[in-house]
């Protein structure tokens, strides 16, 4: 687009078709040569413009006031605009409320992430890390190998990285197929998780910028499960004779891999009582 503010009695009129800008009204030569040097322009793709370079035709007409017998005449002068690109970051668009996550289980973080990139088409790496109460001793994040992508978990930052060019919708489906595990299946940590996505793309347009990385996070909300408490017994039957008092099970033991305290018990006969 080329743009005018009319002034000094100059008005411009754009044609989009044909990409001329005209001038018209009369008006002293220093007032069209304020008006020719306020002419602007401005490309409105803002994404992924074409980084051709433009060519701009000034043309300018007389107005033969002295009456010279040629009549009005028109000269022109060219300009280049050399159009230069900028790198867009890529967008990843997670799953705005909260991951429930119920002891035991394997889900994935985001089944339905949405990842976008308006001037390139291909992607080079991302890396997917639990920042938040993160335990290495629980937590672990899995991917399997797929389109050319890669993954390597790194449990002492809590961090899997994929690596290896592909595009954004092999690059979409790999983090969608991420998936979180607290391996503590007895009683785990119940603080919430927040799990950050970082994305980088190619500039393959080949951007001034270079390399742009982005981020997104989604929390997971662990929920854990009672267990039961556990009782062991002496294996072999205890003996009695007859008139005795003995212990049932003097050797019994008592378990509960989540809880601390018992609220009650019951022992009953049950057979041949």
């Amino acid at each position: 687009v080329l743009a005018l503010n009319n002034q000094s009695g100059i008005s411009g009129s754009w044609d989009a078709v044909t990409g001329t800008l005209t001038l018209s009204g009369t008006a002293s030569k220093a007032d069209y040569q304020t008006a020719l040097r306020s002419i602007i322009y401005q490309n409105t793709n803002e994404d992924n413009p074409s980084i051709a370079n433009r060519t701009v035709v000034f043309s300018v007409m007389d107005g033969n006031s002295n009456g010279e017998g040629l009549g009005m005449l028109t000269t022109t002068a060219t300009r280049d605009i050399i159009v230069q690109a900028v790198n867009d970051a890529p967008g990843v668009i997670l799953t705005g409320s909260p991951l429930s996550y119920t002891e035991s289980a394997i889900i994935a973080v985001d089944a339905d992430l949405v990842l976008g990139d308006v001037d390139d088409t291909t992607v080079v790496g991302a890396t997917v890390q639990i920042t938040g109460n993160y335990l290495a001793s629980e937590d672990v994040l899995s991917f399997d190998d797929q389109s050319g992508i890669s993954g390597s978990w790194d449990a002492v930052t809590g961090t899997l990285t994929l690596s290896g060019t592909a595009s954004k919708a092999d690059y979409q489906t790999a983090l969608r197929s991420i998936t979180y595990q607290n391996t503590n299946n007895d009683n785990p940590s119940i603080a919430n998780r927040t799990v950050v996505f970082s994305v980088t793309d190619d500039n393959s347009n080949g951007e001034g910028s270079g390399m742009l990385t982005t981020t997104a996070t989604r929390d997971i909300v662990v929920q854990a499960v009672n267990d039961a408490p556990g009782v062991i017994l002496t294996g072999s039957p205890p003996s009695y004779t007859e008139s005795a008092i003995i212990a049932v099970d003097a050797g019994l033991i008592l378990e509960d891999v989540d809880d601390t305290t018992v609220v009650g018990a019951t022992v009953q006969i049950t057979g041949n009582y």
